[in-house]
């Protein structure tokens, strides 16, 4: 087991600050931290256009889901009641993906969709291909992946693309369950691939397995670039010791998940179990780079991060932890590392 920590790491540990570097070729070493630029979204020709806030009908988003071809791309109506901030909130039932599609939004500040905690807001089927561009998903409410939910399988590819997304306030609900988790997104599959760009996930919240923000099990890929995983929390009132306060990692020997981030942050996450920020096991892989974790809060170990699996972490600033009982900043068991 590997502590990185500014104490002896008995009783509560708090981590103050410190870069990590890793020899990137021939002994260089490197370690960075600049503020990186929005990636812009690419304008996308419009295939069908939505022109209500209603939750059903003709110009709404559900509809638009149905109507639009394979490949084909949602936009909203920005000359008519989409030239003002808008809300579209479902009423008990989540919107099902059923083709590959793209819906480009007019802006996280100018448009919403909520499910009213009501219901999930989007689930994807296996299969498809689907980028979500420019709105806030928020305000979901299920056993996992409140706000985004991927249904993925071992065989069939599944992609979904997050380009400056925003997932806020969405809930996990159901304790106890090793499958539930993932307040904003939950991925599973091995077939499962998501790119996320430019975008932020807070005030999510998860009762279930972990991941207050996000859950990736089952052999999912995740990459995160360019983006915040902040607020987050997980834990329930039953008094479980829940991981992953932000993001959540799980595998089996027969599927490996994935998760790389690079020019991102995760902070001010907090779960009632280990890895305050990030938690991850024994049949994982995650890879940090260029991005910072900072003041996040673990109710056992690791208050930044709790690892297992294969860990490769370069240029990553870890500052500002707390742990109640070992591994103030991160924490490595049975796992094969990679850190300077």
């Amino acid at each position: 087991m590997q502590r990185i920590e500014d104490n002896n790491g008995q009783g509560a540990a708090r981590h103050p600050g410190v870069w990590l570097r890793i020899a990137l070729s021939a002994g260089i070493l490197m370690a960075l931290w600049v503020l990186w630029p929005a990636t812009p979204a690419r304008a996308q020709s419009c295939t069908v256009t939505v022109t209500t806030t209603a939750n059903s009908g003709a110009g709404s988003l559900r509809q638009a889901t149905r109507d639009v071809s394979s490949g084909g791309t949602i936009c909203f109506d920005t000359a008519g009641l989409f030239s003002t901030p808008q809300t579209i909130t479902l009423t008990g039932t989540q919107i099902a993906i059923t083709r590959s599609l793209a819906i480009s939004g007019t802006g996280q500040a100018n448009l919403s969709v909520s499910a009213g905690f009501a219901s999930r807001i989007f689930e994807l089927n296996a299969g498809y291909a689907v980028t979500l561009t420019g709105f806030t998903i928020r305000d979901g409410s299920v056993d996992k992946g409140a706000g985004f939910s991927i249904n993925g399988n071992n065989t069939t590819r599944t992609q979904l693309t997050l380009n400056n997304m925003t997932f806020y306030n969405n809930v996990s609900t159901n304790p106890r369950s090793a499958s539930t988790g993932g307040g904003a997104l939950y991925v599973t599959g091995k077939s499962s691939t998501v790119r996320v760009v430019a975008s932020e996930f807070y005030s999510n919240s998860s009762g279930g397995a972990g991941g207050g923000g996000i859950f990736v099990g089952g052999g999912g890929q995740v990459t995160i670039e360019q983006s915040q995983i902040f607020s987050n929390a997980v834990g329930n009132a039953l008094g479980d010791g829940c991981p992953g306060g932000g993001i959540y990692l799980t595998g089996s020997a027969s599927s490996h998940s994935a998760l790389t981030m690079t020019q991102s942050s995760v902070f001010s996450n907090t779960s009632t179990g280990a890895g305050g920020g990030i938690w991850s096991n024994d049949f994982s892989r995650l890879t940090i780079s260029d991005s910072r974790l900072t003041g996040n809060a673990s109710g056992t170990n690791g208050g930044g991060a709790q690892g297992g699996g294969g860990i490769t972490l370069q240029g990553l600033y870890v500052a500002q932890h707390r742990a109640s009982n070992q591994g103030g900043g991160i924490i490595f068991a049975n796992t094969a590392y990679t850190y300077g």
